[in-house]
């Protein structure tokens, strides 16, 4: 009986064993995502200085792009299209920062006109450009097909005009967000996630896939450049320290390669920030790393899935990072928060000659002055 009984208990113990860490795994994945959706945090409203909406931007401005030898600025609006707002206006604008000098300067942004293409099939969010030869070639994520596509225009500045030159698809351009131009018609993108669908994508998000990937355009066809990333996002280039910076908006982290002359990355490190990064700029002269970010995942949610309801809001928030000079350490600031009432879920940003502009997903462009941007 005895020599009976010892499989029996050990098939019990097993039994056990199985079933305790299957409960663990369980309860281990519903706190986790509880932590995903960011329940327990809460923002406190602050700016950097005064601030102000910009009248004639109100369908988003996801897509922040500066060009500083011209002093300008190109703003994508017109998001929530690819979420069936069909009656959206969807477009491109251009500012331009003006010296913090000019205390009676107006702050307007001028729309482009877009020739030989449809603005009824255009959902824009990431944008960069690369000027060859006198001509200054804009590069604009268009999130309303599907496979995704990335648009290609000239932009003319005397006559403030954005002319089609090409499409550039492929199927594996599920949910492109960002874009950054690395050379002639040469460009890296992320995919944020494998599926191109809100209820799948959600489902990713709730087992915090690594689906994404960053995919690199080198004039000819698609390279995948990572696979299998943790939501890559937001995209920017530090072209003086051959850096790429790309942001991953559930691990809530930076990561920073080297970019070598053949294009191809190496991790230097990872920013760990505890808010899922969006937009990234970089400062040319510093290297600080400005960030727009959601710091509230479960409101975002329900943002996306009716960005036309006025009264669902999701705060918004902007870190700047100094990398300090051994590369791997970092100092943090949070030089702007808001509860959505201002702005709701901030996308993109920008920072110049003392000011700083924050762009949303689906509503206004901000511009605030920053009174002391030593330590801002």
């Amino acid at each position: 009986m005895f020599l009976l009984g010892v499989p029996t208990s050990f098939a019990q113990a097993v039994h056990k064993l199985a079933l305790w860490t299957l409960l663990a795994i369980i309860f281990s994945s519903i706190v986790r995502f509880m932590l995903l959706l960011d329940i327990n945090k809460r923002v406190y409203n602050h700016a950097p200085g005064p601030c102000r909406a910009f009248r004639e931007i109100v369908n988003g401005s996801a897509g922040l792009e500066q060009i500083d030898e011209e002093n300008l600025v190109f703003i994508t609006t017109g998001l929530a299209k690819y979420r069936g707002i069909e009656n959206t206006k969807s477009g491109l604008f251009i500012y331009s920062f003006p010296e913090p000098s000019d205390q009676a300067v107006q702050h307007i942004a001028r729309e482009v006109k877009i020739e030989n293409f449809s603005l009824s099939h255009f959902a824009p969010f990431g944008v960069t450009h690369f000027s060859s030869k006198g001509r200054l070639h804009l590069y604009i994520i268009n999130r309303f097909p599907t496979p995704n596509c990335v648009e290609s225009f000239t932009y003319n500045k005397e006559k403030n005009t954005a002319t089609y030159r090409k499409s550039i698809c492929d199927p594996r351009f599920s949910s492109l967000q960002d874009i950054v131009a690395v050379g002639p018609d040469r460009f890296f993108v992320t995919n944020t996630q494998f599926s191109g669908r809100l209820w799948a994508q959600t489902v990713e998000a709730a087992f915090q896939a690594s689906s994404g990937s960053l995919y690199l355009w080198d004039g000819k066809s698609v390279i995948p450049s990572i696979n299998w990333m943790p939501t890559p996002g937001g995209l920017a280039l530090d072209k003086k320290r051959s850096l790429l910076f790309v942001g991953s908006i559930l691990s809530e982290t930076i990561r920073v390669y080297q970019l070598t002359p053949s294009l191809a990355l190496k991790q230097q490190t990872e920013i760990s920030l505890l808010s899922s990064p969006m937009g990234i700029y970089v400062e040319e002269t510093s290297g600080d790393i400005w960030t727009a970010l959601l710091p509230i995942v479960h409101t975002t949610f329900y943002h996306l899935t009716d960005p036309a309801e006025s009264r669902i809001r999701a705060p918004s928030q902007v870190l700047r990072v100094r990398l300090q000079e051994d590369g791997i350490s970092w100092i943090v600031t949070e030089p702007y928060a808001n509860d959505g009432a201002t702005l709701s879920a901030s996308a993109s940003v920008l920072f110049a000659k003392d000011q700083l502009l924050i762009g949303s997903l689906f509503g206004r462009l901000l511009h605030c002055d920053v009174i002391n941007p030593m330590i801002t």
